[in-house]
């Protein structure tokens, strides 16, 4: 299904979104496998996490595996065919866009309900999306929505209400854009913009999303929270799903950050899924396990990114110098299939997007030189740089190649490595001085990289680097508002080139998914943006 978007020039080559099929032969996701198997209802499907949940509020779902999860509990207006990245109808049964791209209207599936029996009305959507512009739900998500009219001054405090977001009939909701985004669309299917229950927000207060407010945690998805520790969290199928039931019993995620620990739970029958293979083990694991080794290039960029706000990196030529004097090759070779070389902050595979980008190549006389031009001839007089990222095996061994590359041009670097949950916290408070960054696309368009990461609105959110250019923020302004696809690719690509130029980080690759499958797990998807719906997997017995 093409959604009904009138800018044809919006349609992306379809071979592009083409994503990897992890098992079975079925033509879509919302259909059962075809062939000589057949979908069998029940079991359990037991996947592993390499960190734990930080939150299941939608307004929250903000890491990895808080979305990998919370997708699966609860559900929005649109969602992603995994396989062909089309839209396709969530609560949303069909929709209208009218005045030039600037009102959208959702027309609601009716009798869908909240894990808690309640109906899902337009209002409860309207709710859903004011509370993430409301400034105190404090949302990393409500920069998605401030092109809703009224969506800026809602995100200040100036008003109680988005003049923007309107109901129109129990089942109808009505948006209004202050300008056109070709990307709405693509917006309103990241899994934070989900309905929930109001009342059970309210009884559950600051501690929704939380392990201590698990039982109000009534989402619309097609699997419900049953337990949520420490160690792992549980889901159990929704047999009133409005898309109908799923063939699973149960889902269980173990969070295990150790990448050597989870395959070992998958030699020994306890996994399923395991999302990564430890560095340097791909070709013995591949061996062991034939047929079981999966890969995706997703639509996600590996940084180290510098803090230009805080000494000594708010010195341009030191960002510079230690851009030069990183070896990516080497990175990439030691990866062994779990990383792509690239050059530019937004990803291969994004229309418009390749090698044509300005970036930096491996050279350490250049980087003496930027040394030279910071100030600190040879590393003389530099203080040690705080390297930080957050825990896991691969993110280590990345840290000690690129500490000795920079060792090699006289800059000392100390690696500090960190719980997720700490880890979070330090980046916004702006306490890093240069650390790691993994950003995977929202939707399949440059926006969702250069936006949140770098636009002066989105300090305080997901811009860690407390980069501000008025220049670069009037660019992606005029490319949100324009519907003319070169246009837009182009400015986008000038904005993109700014902030190489200022050098804000260092793009280190392009991530690939690679991790085991268990040839018992059928029907299983996953897109290049990282979407692994499960309502339509089962288990072979």
């Amino acid at each position: 299904m093409v959604f009904r978007f009138n800018w044809r020039l919006f349609f992306y080559t379809i071979f592009i979104w083409t994503s990897v099929i992890f098992t079975g032969c079925s033509t879509a996701a919302d259909k059962p496998t075809q062939g000589s198997e057949n979908p069998l209802l029940g079991g359990v499907l037991r996947a592993h996490l390499p960190a734990p949940v930080q939150s299941l509020d939608p307004a929250h779902l903000y890491d990895s595996a808080s979305i990998e999860v919370g997708m699966q509990v609860f559900r929005g207006l649109l969602t992603l065919d995994p396989q062909n990245m089309e839209i396709r109808p969530a609560h949303a049964e069909r929709w209208e866009i009218k005045n030039n791209g600037r009102l959208y209207i959702f027309y609601l599936a009716k009798g869908a309900r909240f894990h808690s029996g309640k109906e899902v009305t337009a209002e409860d959507f309207k709710y859903s999306f004011e509370r993430i512009l409301d400034p105190h739900t404090a949302s990393e998500l409500s920069g998605l929505l401030t092109v809703v009219k009224g969506g800026r001054e809602k995100l200040a405090g100036k008003t109680k209400e988005t003049t923007g977001i309107r109901v129109r009939g129990k089942y109808v909701l009505e948006m209004e854009l202050a300008e056109p985004s070709p990307t709405f669309l693509y917006v309103l299917v990241h899994p934070g913009l989900a309905v929930v229950d109001r009342s059970a927000v309210e009884k559950a207060g600051t501690d929704f999303g939380t392990q201590a407010a698990q039982g109000l945690l009534a989402g619309t998805g097609p699997f419900r929270v049953k337990d949520w520790n420490n160690s792992q969290i549980e889901l159990k199928a929704n047999s009133d799903y409005f898309k109908g039931r799923p063939y699973l019993d149960k889902v269980i995620y173990r969070f295990i950050k150790e990448e050597t620990t989870a395959l070992n739970e998958y030699r020994a029958g306890n996994l399923d899924l395991v999302d990564r293979i430890p560095p340097g083990q791909l070709k013995a694991v591949a061996g062991e396990f034939p047929g079981q080794v999966k890969t995706t290039d997703l639509l996600e960029v590996t940084m180290y990114v510098f803090n230009v706000n805080k000494p000594p990196f708010n010195n341009k030529y030191l960002r510079k110098a230690i851009n030069y004097a990183v070896n990516r090759e080497e990175i990439i070779t030691a990866l062994e299939g779990q990383a792509v070389y690239g050059k530019g902050i937004v990803p291969k595979g994004i229309p418009g997007f390749g090698d044509d980008v300005r970036g930096y190549e491996y050279n350490q006389a250049k980087a003496l030189e930027m040394l030279d031009k910071a100030g600190y001839p040879k590393g003389a007089g530099l203080p040690v740089i705080e390297l930080k990222y957050n825990t896991s095996e691969l993110n280590q061994r990345v840290a000690e190649i690129v500490q000795a590359h920079l060792k090699k041009v006289g800059i000392n670097v100390r690696l500090v490595n960190m719980e997720p949950a700490a880890y979070l916290e330090d980046l916004v408070a702006g306490n890093s001085q240069m650390f790691r960054l993994s950003w995977v696309a929202d939707y399949p368009d440059p926006e969702t990289f250069l936006y949140p990461l770098f636009a002066s609105t989105e300090v305080g959110n997901a811009n860690f680097a407390f980069y501000k250019n008025p220049r670069f923020d009037q660019i992606l302004l005029a490319a949100r508002e324009t519907a003319n696809k070169r246009k837009r690719t182009e400015l986008y690509k000038q904005a993109q080139q700014m902030l190489m130029d200022d050098s804000v980080g260092v793009v280190l690759y392009y991530s690939a998914q690679t991790g085991l499958v268990s040839p018992r797990v059928k029907n299983l998807y996953m897109s290049r943006l990282n979407i692994k719906p499960l309502e339509r997997v089962w288990l072979a017995r």
